[in-house]
């Protein structure tokens, strides 16, 4: 369709950036958010001219947080604006995954808020902001809220059930380790037809939970939980009842052990995308000299990598994780894999004699991996050699990447100091 005025002009200018900016998505951040800088500038440019000023507004108002500055007199003049008129501005609005930003500035500085006209009774301004900004955006597809108390949580999916039926995505932050969320307390997101992604920060370890199965009611492809500081358990009661229709999956906890490991990716058997993470082994403890020593719960299992038939993307962030032969079990049975991340993760021997990181074994495992197309190994127990350059060159010719960190002082033999 050729273009005759100067808002259809624009209009192609601006349908371009926002591909090229959904393909940037996955760059470097800084790049990434110089771009978006730019973008909201370039947005804000052409409501200076009366023939760009509608396009040029329903760009800036898709995303109003985008780039924007989050002051707190922002924050309430942005609020103040759309609700003024909610009929040609608050409807344009589609994307406020970023409104947790303003929530968290504007809870630091409660009192500075300025207008209270959108507060509501017996809430903070800081919470009414976000309650107020999901209530006059009606078109959102993505949010992101933070929440104090139970009771906060409540209204806010009560709120979010109301005033967006569109939804797509939701992020939900609680700022306060008791302010837990529950399983029931999430069943009311079931009215949201279209919702097919959550992100839930601080569940913790909650005793009210009677059992710890798959009770989360919702019909989500995409998964994000966080719990440092419980164990793996924990996060069960946070799977739908239906796994089988995850296929994207990021858990965060302190340890797990090798049957909940297991009964994970037996209940969620068609994930694409798998990531999580272990508080128990971090980088900064010394037991990641160990080498497979020390390592009870944030050990994975032989039998985990051959329960994962379509998965593409696996991130195992401090474990006792990979082995030759778990790697022969995972090229076996995850034909499709192309990103293997193990970092802040140690090695482990398949059995007491053998080798922790035999290099010979692995030039001849890693070329099976039809797919691969980045792996990072997490820690090896190498020092810095020339001990890698054969691994090295099977990578280059499989035109993959490779990554590592070095350990030092590690034996490859046996995993100790000498």
């Amino acid at each position: 369709m050729s273009a005759t005025l100067p808002q259809d002009v624009l209009e192609l200018v601006f349908n371009y950036v926002e591909t090229y900016d959904a393909l940037e998505t996955d760059e470097d951040e800084d790049e990434t958010s110089w771009f978006q800088a730019v973008r909201q500038n370039f947005c804000r440019l052409c409501l200076v001219s009366r023939a760009f000023c509608h396009v040029g507004r329903r760009f800036l108002y898709r995303c109003p947080l985008l780039g924007a500055t989050l002051t707190p007199q922002a924050l309430s003049q942005l609020i103040e604006s759309l609700r003024a008129n909610q009929r040609y501005l608050g409807k344009l609005v589609m994307d406020l995954s970023q409104a947790i930003e303003g929530y968290d500035v504007l809870c630091q500085a409660e009192t500075t808020l300025g207008p209270t006209s959108f507060q509501f009774r017996g809430f903070s301004k800081a919470f009414s902001w976000q309650l107020a900004i999901f209530t006059t955006c009606t078109n959102c597809r993505r949010i992101s809220a933070g929440y104090g108390t139970e009771s906060e949580l409540k209204k806010l999916l009560r709120i979010v059930l109301s005033s967006l039926p569109d939804l797509r995505h939701i992020e939900l932050v609680s700022r306060e380790s008791y302010a837990i969320a529950t399983p029931d307390t999430l069943r009311s997101l079931q009215g949201l037809a279209q919702l097919a992604s959550i992100e839930i920060d601080g569940i913790g370890q909650n005793k009210r939970l009677k059992k710890e199965e798959p009770q989360l009611g919702l019909r989500v492809s995409e998964l994000s939980l966080t719990a440092s500081d419980a164990p793996l358990s924990s996060s069960f009661a946070f799977l739908p009842e239906d796994g089988s229709r995850l296929t994207e999956l990021s858990l965060w906890f302190s340890t797990a052990s090798e049957a909940d490991l297991v009964q994970l990716v037996i209940h969620t058997p068609n994930l694409v995308s798998l990531s999580i993470g272990s508080t128990a082994l971090h980088p900064g403890n010394s037991t990641i000299w160990g080498y497979g020593t020390h390592v009870q719960g944030a050990c994975i299992p032989t039998r985990f990598f051959a329960l994962l038939p379509n998965i593409v993307f696996l991130v195992l962030n401090g474990f006792a994780a990979l082995s030759p032969q778990r790697l022969r079990v995972f090229s076996k049975h995850s034909p499709e894999i192309r990103l293997l991340s193990v970092c802040h993760s140690v090695w482990i021997r398949d059995d007491g004699a053998s080798a922790i990181f035999p290099t010979d074994d692995l030039i001849e495992i890693f070329p099976t991996f039809q797919h691969l197309e980045s792996a990072h190994l997490g820690t090896i127990p190498l020092q810095k050699s020339k001990a890698m350059k054969p691994l090295k060159k099977v990578f280059k010719k499989m035109g993959a990447n490779l990554a590592f960190d070095w350990a030092e002082d590690v034996c490859p033999s046996c995993g100790e100091r000498h």
